[in-house]
Parts: C-alpha cells; sequence; structure tokens
C-alpha cells in the first residue's frame, strides 16, 4: 500500500462512507418494504463505515500478504470502533442507534459476534478486492483537485453532522419530556388515589374520570396514526394530554369538595398540574420535525432507559 495524501485519506473515507450508506439504506429498506434513507446524517453517507474501512486499511499494513490476518485484524480493529462509537453514541443522545441485544454473544447491544465476523469478511473485501480500484481512481486525481474536492465534502459532511446533532439532542429532550411528564402523571394520579383511598366510592368517580381521559388519548391517537403527519400527531397528543390533565384536576377539586383532602394537598396537586400544562405548551414544533427526520432515518434506535416513550414516538410516525 503506497503513501497518500491527506487528502486522498479523506478520499477513501468519503467514498467507503457512501457505500456503507447504499448498503445499509438498501439492506434496512429491504426489511421494512419501503424506503428508508439510512443513518444518523442527512446525506448519502454513514461515517461508521468510512472509519471502519481506515481503520481496516491503517490496521492491515503489514499483512496485505496474509488473509488470515487481515481478517483478525480488521475484525479487532472494527469491533473496537464500532463499540466505542456506540457506547460514546448512546452516553451522549441517550439512544442505541443500533441495537445488537437481541443477538447472541452481544456485548451492551453495541457489538456482538455475527457483526464482527462480517466486519472480518469486510477486512478481507476490501483489502484484496474493493480497494484496489478505488486506490487507483483516487491517486489518478491530481492532488490539487483531490485537495479541492477533499475541502468542500468536508465542509459539507461538517455542516450536516452540526445539523444532525442538534436533531440528536432535539429527540433526547423530546424523549426526557414526554417520559417526565408521564411520571409527573403518574405520581399526581398515585397521590389522589392515596388521598382517597379512605372513601372508595368516591374514588372510583374520580377514578373514571381519569379513565375517560386515558380512553380518550388512546382513541385519538389511533385515528390520527393513519390521517395525520406526525407533527400534527404530537400536537394532538398534547391537546390529549391537555385535556387528560384537566381532567386531574377536576378530579382534585372534587374530591376537596367531598372532603377527601385537606386544602394544603389539594392546592399542591393543582400547582403541580398547572406547571405540568405549562410545560406541555412550551414543547415547540420545530423539535417535533427533527425528532420525525431523526427517527425516520434510524427505524431501528432503541433507547434503555426511556423504551416506552420511544416507541411512544414510533408509533405516530407510521
Amino acid at each position: 500500500m503506497q503513501t497518500y495524501t491527506v487528502s486522498q485519506w479523506l478520499l477513501f473515507f468519503f467514498i467507503y462512507c457512501f457505500m456503507g450508506w447504499v448498503w445499509e439504506s438498501c439492506y434496512v429498506s429491504a426489511k421494512s418494504g419501503k424506503w428508508v434513507n439510512r443513518g444518523f446524517l442527512h446525506g448519502p453517507a454513514l461515517p461508521i463505515y468510512g472509519s471502519g474501512a481506515i481503520v481496516i486499511l491503517v490496521s492491515t499494513i503489514g499483512v496485505r500478504g496474509s488473509i488470515p490476518l487481515i481478517f483478525l485484524l480488521g475484525m479487532l480493529s472494527s469491533t473496537i470502533l464500532e463499540f466505542v462509537t456506540g457506547y460514546c453514541m448512546e452516553r451522549m443522545f441517550g439512544v442505541r442507534y443500533w441495537d445488537y441485544s437481541k443477538k447472541p454473544f452481544n456485548l451492551m447491544g453495541h457489538i456482538c459476534l455475527l457483526s464482527s465476523v462480517g466486519w472480518g469478511i469486510f477486512s478481507v473485501l476490501l483489502v484484496r478486492i474493493v480497494h484496489r480500484p478505488i486506490e487507483g481512481l483516487v491517486c489518478m486525481i491530481p492532488i490539487t483537485i483531490s485537495d479541492i474536492i477533499a475541502f468542500v465534502v468536508a465542509i459539507a459532511m461538517t455542516v450536516d453532522f452540526t445539523q444532525s446533532f442538534n436533531e440528536a439532542m432535539d429527540l433526547k429532550a423530546t424523549i426526557e419530556r414526554i417520559a417526565n411528564s408521564n411520571q409527573q402523571i403518574k405520581t399526581i394520579a398515585k397521590r389522589i388515589e392515596i388521598a382517597s383511598a379512605f372513601a372508595e366510592d368516591d374514588y372510583n368517580k374520580m377514578k373514571e374520570k381519569l379513565a375517560e381521559g386515558k380512553a380518550t388519548v388512546m382513541n385519538n391517537v389511533s385515528k390520527a396514526k393513519g390521517r395525520l403527519t406526525f407533527e400534527k400527531n404530537m400536537n394532538e397528543r398534547k391537546g390529549i394530554k391537555l385535556a387528560t390533565l384537566q381532567k386531574m384536576s377536576e378530579a382534585v377539586v372534587e374530591g376537596f369538595k367531598n372532603k377527601l383532602m385537606d386544602e394544603g394537598a389539594a392546592n399542591q396537586l393543582l400547582e403541580t398540574l398547572e406547571n405540568e400544562k405549562v410545560n406541555l405548551k412550551t414543547d415547540h414544533n420545530k423539535s417535533y420535525k427533527s425528532v420525525f427526520r431523526m427517527v425516520k432515518r434510524n427505524p431501528g434506535a432503541v433507547s434503555r432507559k426511556h423504551s416506552a416513550e420511544l416507541d411512544e414516538i414510533k408509533k405516530l410516525i407510521k
């Protein structure tokens, strides 16, 4: 393997990012039965494949004549890269953008034996077959031209990455808001239940009000799935949740009137409910668009901490 300039290394990276995007998008689209623009970025590039290819090329420089060593070193280096990348992304964004947790011999869902073997096979194909014509093509480009191309593509990918990073953070924030809201409602409902436990008949009346609100949520969201866009679904969900909070406020007032709870407890619950309403009303449609784009590109994304909330978002997209 000859010595490459920085711009040539960058061109290799971009080319393999694109090839990885083609492979992943076709594979995921075939599985889902519809076209999926796969990946963290908006553009046709998957950096994990570009990075993996570069790591493989570098780690196998001294063993190009040995297929077993190419397989072994390529498998080890790219598996380490995949684990570190997946671990860091999950820590940063709260979402696992690829998940092997259901595969045998996986480590924290970021890597698995099958994936590692795939990297090893890819390493052999890359070093012995794929890279040779690409190397020849890139090396034919004059250095000045390759510098310009690499610079332009690097700028474009940096802009794309910045926007995608912000969308990933919007997704994380939205999931956390939904989780906090759901937990807050559960906590308030439990407090109402405790405060009213000694008067079962009256509590059952309040419980009916809450059940009515929950039924409205499920019914309206079910109707919305096939009819409205994700943004409208999220706004519909917000409106339904506000209506549910209003039902809970009415239940608290009714409980106070019927002397099922004292004034201090009732006021505290009402204040908490009002704060929750304010929090819901501050959600912005702009973040919904970001969430939609990120989840559409990564339909297999999972969240260990907030799996129910992420699933709720996915259902509103379908």
